[in-house]
């Protein structure tokens, strides 16, 4: 008896060691700003070799999904939330200001802690650091070992300049880091993931949030990796990827580590964008549409992978939807936690590691009501096909990488080239210098020439004069001899000039008085025309207006219509008796009968029939067509129209999956809570805390 209960506890002791041991390590990486063709798998030119490596081994994410900013992103990452329901919807959280994700609402790490796992966050954090509760050590991480703000400089770790005001952003749980100044952040946080996993107890599960700061702004990279994409002529691109292939040198010295410790084998490893590249910053995300901060394709749709031994299925690319917030369900599920129904996210981890079909038929990409303008930002998607509500973003085109020159052609040109051609090169050059000169010299000599004859002009000018005033100054010697009056030669200048004017005036009223009339009788002329055009036009619109020319009603009017009041038209007043006698086919016998044929006629029209058809389609669709006219709706099939060209808003087959569409974004609006958008204050400073961007001042 005691024999058979000893072994029972020993089985049960074996099992509870075996279940504790399937809790996998997970190991998840985030990326910062990084496009859809910044990634070695989706652009052979970038040298991404260890994320490659993984990908192909893994699973690709190809409709991996996440918000078009950085904040909202890393929010709906740890909480399985939509940013509508955090408020964190409307943009990032600034270094000013007193936000951050609400302290009711549970991270990631609380859960996995309570399951068990040592939690590290290391890296970029960018959830609000006003007060202490909103910085990680408060939510749920063990340790922390990075950056509280969004940006700043990968060497100094200062962040700056914000209103003359620079800070040290750099901290290991809540003591400022000093002696990291001249190493790359990058380096410094693999080094940091290297050292974790070495002193981790493998007992215990491990769950370590590597938060990258690349390839955010600003663009700095180690000059051996820049160097990697020399043959690249926009520096802002070459710094770019430069960052990037650093990245993944660092993301091998984890997984280097991981190997050596082993731990790969009971590791889960995801790797994901917070959200599209910034084309204005060097990043790529074509073919697909759009930019970071946009509602499009390129501003949501991120590159992503997973790789793990745990998989039943591996080395496919999923095509199913999923969302950053499902990440939290999905972890939660393999950490062996309870399932969740109070967030947005959905456990995908049966879909993902056997190749099934994505349980998630609906994404919202964000619902933005905090614009400048007084506008909106929304889309959503259900199924295959997109609404767009509003302004999506500022860069919507399709932006390509420009330089398209290839590394073994720039190197051919620049090492191989013959002396013969480069020979060709310097007389081109020496003749075109040739040809430079000659024109400076033919532009000066022009120059010139137009100088002398403006002088030799002037001269003459300053010569007429002259005469002119002599021969004024005979004139009044002579004056002076017969007349015996005084006068110099300047009051005879005087005289002449005032003699001209007085001519001139005289001329213009002599001119005037007689054109007065005639300008008179061609205004009454004109209008009598008016007033008999006009009753044409009234008597001729109830009968024949539409098939006789402006001039032959003129005419008409003016050769047939009588002076006596019989018989005129009932709406005008107009005679039309004699009209019957006209030549013209369009005018023969009307008379008052058939003109109240006509107006009955018009009474019943099928035009009327249609406009009022319009009303009532009017007041069916109300609200959509309000929207439309306030907003702008645009309707896209993902399906068939990926890249987003195809405007199908306006056709009429697909009104009812716009109300569809409209009717669940309606819904989500009703349930999300006020946008925290406090502006910033002075409060926070770093100069009141030593230069240290520092919590505390809300």
């Amino acid at each position: 008896m005691f024999l058979c209960s000893s072994v029972t506890i020993s089985a049960i002791l074996l099992s509870m060691c075996h279940c504790s041991r399937r809790k996998p390590n997970i190991i998840l990486i985030l990326a910062d700003d990084l496009g859809w063709n910044d990634v070695g798998w989706h652009n052979p030119d970038v040298k991404t070799p260890s994320l490659d490596r993984l990908a192909h081994a893994g699973i690709i994410l190809n409709q991996s999904y996440a918000q078009p900013v950085c904040s909202p992103s890393r929010s709906a990452l740890l909480t399985g939330l939509y940013p509508i329901h955090t408020g964190m919807q409307h943009g990032v959280v600034q270094e000013l200001q007193p936000k951050g994700v609400p302290l009711n609402v549970t991270f990631l790490p609380q859960k996995l802690k309570d399951l068990g796992y040592k939690t590290h966050a290391i890296g970029k954090w960018h959830l609000g650091f006003c007060k202490w509760e909103y910085t990680p050590t408060y939510r749920g991480f063990d340790t922390f070992y990075g950056k509280y703000n969004g940006a700043g400089n990968y060497f100094t770790h200062f962040q700056g300049p914000l209103e003359g005001e620079y800070g040290i952003d750099f901290r290991d749980g809540e003591k400022v880091i000093r002696n990291q100044q001249g190493i790359y952040s990058t380096e410094s946080f693999a080094t940091r993931a290297v050292k974790l996993i070495t002193a981790h107890n493998k007992t215990d599960p491990m769950f370590l949030y590597l938060a990258f700061q690349s390839v955010h702004s600003p663009l700095m990279a180690p000059e051996k990796y820049s160097k990697m994409y020399r043959h690249i002529k926009d520096s802002q691109r070459r710094i770019l990827l430069g960052m990037a292939t650093a990245m993944d040198e660092a993301i091998g010295q984890v997984i280097a580590s991981l190997e050596t410790n082993e731990m790969l084998n009971d590791t889960v490893l995801l790797f994901l964008s917070d959200n599209g590249g910034a084309p204005y910053f060097g990043g790529n995300n074509f073919p697909l549409r759009g930019a970071k901060t946009t509602l499009w394709e390129g501003g949501t749709r991120v590159p992503g992978l997973l790789y793990s031994p745990l998989l039943k299925k591996s080395n496919y690319t999923y095509n199913g939807m999923i969302h950053l917030v499902d990440w939290f369900p999905t972890l939660i599920n393999l950490a062996g936690g309870q399932p969740q129904t109070n967030i947005d996210g959905i456990d995908q981890w049966s879909a993902l590691s056997k190749n099934g079909n994505s349980p998630r038929k609906e994404i919202l990409y964000n619902i933005d009501n905090v614009k400048k303008n007084g506008g909106k930002a929304a889309a959503i998607r259900i199924g295959d096909y997109k609404l767009v509500v509003g302004d999506p973003g500022k860069y919507s085109d399709w932006y390509q990488v420009t330089d398209k020159i290839k590394f073994k052609e720039w190197w051919k040109k620049r090492f191989f080239l013959k002396k013969r051609h480069l020979k060709k090169l310097k007389e081109k050059a020496r003749k075109k210098k040739l040809r430079d000169r000659k024109r400076q010299q033919a532009k000066k000599r022009w120059q010139l020439n137009k100088k002398i004859e403006k002088e030799k002009r002037y001269r003459a000018r300053q010569r007429k004069k002259l005469a002119r005033k002599k021969k004024l100054e005979r004139r009044a010697k002579k004056e002076m001899k017969i007349h015996k009056v005084k006068r110099s030669a300047d009051d005879i200048i005087k005289g002449a000039k005032n003699s001209g004017k007085a001519r001139k005036i005289l001329h213009q009223k002599q001119h005037h008085k007689s054109s007065k009339g005639k300008l008179l009788k061609k205004k009454q002329k004109k209008m009598i025309k008016k007033t008999t055009f006009n009753g044409v036009w009234n008597w001729i619109c109830c009968k024949t207006r539409r098939s006789m020319s402006w001039g032959a009603l003129y005419r008409l009017w003016l050769h047939y219509c009588c002076k006596d009041k019989e018989d005129c038209c009932p709406s005008c007043g107009n005679q039309f008796k004699k009209l019957r006698h006209v030549g013209h086919r369009q005018t023969q016998g009307f008379q008052k009968k058939v003109w109240h044929k006509i107006e009955k006629k018009k009474k019943s029209s099928p035009i009327v029939r249609s406009d009022l058809m319009r009303k009532a389609s009017r007041n069916l669709w109300k609200q959509f067509f309000e929207d439309r006219l306030q907003y702008g709706i645009r309707l896209y099939n993902l399906k068939t129209d990926p890249l987003e060209k195809n405007d199908l808003s306006k056709s009429p087959k697909h009104q009812k999956i716009i109300e569809k569409l409209m009717r669940r974004l309606h819904e989500f609006e009703l349930s999300s809570i006020a946008a925290i958008n406090p502006p910033s204050t002075i409060k926070g400073r770093p100069s009141n805390f030593g230069h240290v961007w520092s919590p505390g001042w809300c």
